[in-house]
């Protein structure tokens, strides 16, 4: 009996180390290269493609486990069902329950979007999409092309089937959905004759009803796409705007006892001369005249031409301002109410700070801009504002551009690779209200670089092409800017001045002749204008013409 109980006690003992090692056996080495292969399909049960397929269970396996947490909201079925399907996870295995009622003669698709991911976090690398149908063929319209935007898009796919849809599709969720990849193209497959709409957006609203207030979205320049039973839709390329499509009066701030400001949403700096602001006090209008932040062109000040007592309540209102049938901005209303005590701060010099740097030109001269925190009188005493090289007296006259701006302009051209230093004094410069800069003399270090290359870009467009058409200058670094001009009758086009460095050009029709891109817009329904960019980036040197010949456009309207 000592025996046995003994025995068994070993027994047990090595049974539980065994247990302890073949589970540590199975588990991955610690360290080693981190997992970045996306996971894949491996088979599917039915397969991929199966026809007279009456619901019931559909089994996907991956080559990875999956991340649990992403399963459910990656799976779309499309069309869409009356009730959404039971979806079971374990491991590497996707279990999706059809019901039995599916409609006769119809494809159903399984899109997985790349919100997939295994468990370690890795995305799928493109969506997927696997096809059934419940008749004897699988449909084969195929729809492909490139969305261009700088964050993950998705795209968005509606069916034709009412007149109504023509004009009011965008207020339903979409038939079909599909992720870009990486370059942003994308591809629907199996997809039934007819007529469809499609529009591209942000991931972050993929599936839902588009909110043109709200949502930034593209068109394609085409107005509907028609599929035949195997027809098949290339090039369809949309861009996506980065801003909403109109701007809002997100709120007005008070500053001091005539002086106070308008934020919007975005930048107004093509909209402020349209713009006209009413100020109310009292049921009284207040005249003001208003002026645009050149450091943050999302405001709008305003300075009234009298003081107000400080406890009052003002009403701003501002009306709509279209361009077209679109509206840019929207109209707005907001109170503010003046401050009862008063600002006692200095004032302070925002730009420039000390170790600015100025590019100079050779062929102008670069002004020296100077913002101030607070409104200024328009005048100024004499030696207010010094410039120096070195200890050397440095020439230049002195322009106010805004209450808030003073824009120094040197009668001699910067000398490239100097030291510069800009001298203030307290008792020259005057503002509205308030104390003046602490010191009673501020300076502010200055430095020149080498001169600032500029090249000309010179093109010719082989016909036909769709006219008026316009290139446009993209910079792929964001201290650059847009350049653009007109192609004229000759088929060329000469962009001057661009500064050195890497760009892609876009040629695009403008229709409604406003010289920038139109995006469509869905109320009321506009495709958007065709575009094309070049595949090469275009390097632009300095004192150099960069020729482009012989430039064919192609998937023209």
């Amino acid at each position: 009996m000592i025996l046995t109980r003994k025995y068994a006690i070993i027994y047990f003992s090595l049974s539980g180390f065994l247990f302890l090692y073949s589970c540590a056996a199975i588990q991955a080495p610690p360290g080693g290269p981190k997992d970045i292969i996306p996971p894949e399909l491996v088979h599917a049960v039915p397969a991929d493609g199966s026809i007279y397929f009456a619901g019931g269970q559909v089994e996907l396996v991956f080559s990875e486990y999956l991340l649990e947490s992403s399963v459910e909201m990656s799976i779309r079925i499309q069309p869409s069902l009356p009730e959404p399907p039971e979806i079971k996870y374990r491991g590497r295995t996707l279990w999706i329950n059809f019901p039995d009622s599916l409609a006769e003669n119809q494809t159903y698709i399984i899109s997985i979007s790349r919100d997939l991911r295994d468990e370690h976090n890795v995305q799928l690398g493109q969506g997927l999409q696997i096809a059934y149908a419940t008749g004897a063929e699988i449909d084969q319209g195929k729809i492909s092309g490139k969305i261009y935007y700088e964050k993950p898009a998705v795209v968005h796919l509606w069916k034709i089937v009412e007149e109504n849809d023509l004009s009011q599709f965008y207020k339903r969720s979409p038939d079909y959905v599909t992720d870009t990849d990486d370059d942003g193209n994308y591809l629907f497959y199996y997809l039934s004759p007819g007529a469809y709409k499609l529009l591209g957006t942000d991931r972050s609203f993929a599936g839902l009803p588009l909110d043109p207030e709200r949502m930034i979205y593209g068109l394609s320049w085409n107005n509907i796409i028609q599929l035949d039973s195997v027809n098949t839709k290339d090039g369809i390329n949309m861009r996506i705007t980065n801003k909403p499509r109109s701007i809002r009066l997100v709120r007005g701030e008070w500053q001091s006892k005539n002086w106070g400001r308008l934020i919007f949403s975005d930048n107004i700096s093509n909209y402020e001369k349209l713009l006209p602001v009413r100020i109310l006090k009292d049921s009284a209008v207040i005249v003001s005249k208003t002026f645009l932040d050149e450091l943050d062109q999302n405001i709008l000040h305003f300075m009234l031409r009298d003081s107000v007592p400080g406890g009052s309540h003002i009403i701003i209102s501002i009306p709509a301002v279209s361009q077209g049938e679109q509206t840019i901005i929207d109209s707005g209303k907001v109170t503010i109410r003046t401050p009862m005590e008063l600002d006692t701060t200095y004032l302070d010099i925002v730009y420039p700070k000390s170790g600015f740097e100025i590019e100079p030109e050779q062929d102008r001269i670069v002004p020296l801009d100077i913002y101030f925190s607070r409104t200024m009188i328009d005048s100024i005493g004499k030696n207010a504002v010094q410039l120096f090289a070195d200890t050397t007296s440095f020439p230049f006259d002195i322009q106010w551009l805004s209450p808030l701006h003073l824009q120094i302009n040197p009668m001699d051209n910067w000398k490239p690779r100097s030291k510069f230093s800009l001298v203030v004094a307290r008792e020259g410069i005057f503002p509205f209200f308030g104390r003046s800069i602490q010191d009673s003399i501020q300076t502010i270090q200055i430095s020149t670089t080498r001169y600032k290359g500029f090249g000309n870009l010179i093109g010719r467009i082989e016909k036909p092409y769709p006219q008026p058409l316009i290139a446009e200058l993209i910079p792929l670094e964001k201290e650059q800017s847009k350049q653009r001009t007109v192609v004229n009758s000759n088929s060329e086009f000469e962009i001057s001045h661009v500064s050195e460095g890497k760009y892609s050009l876009l040629i695009f029709n403008d229709l409604d002749g406003i010289r920038n891109y139109s995006y469509g817009q869905v109320d009321p329904f506009r495709p958007a204008e065709w575009f094309q960019f070049l595949p090469d980036t275009i390097s632009i040197r300095n004192n150099w013409d960069m020729e482009i010949t012989n430039i064919q456009l192609k998937q023209q309207p």
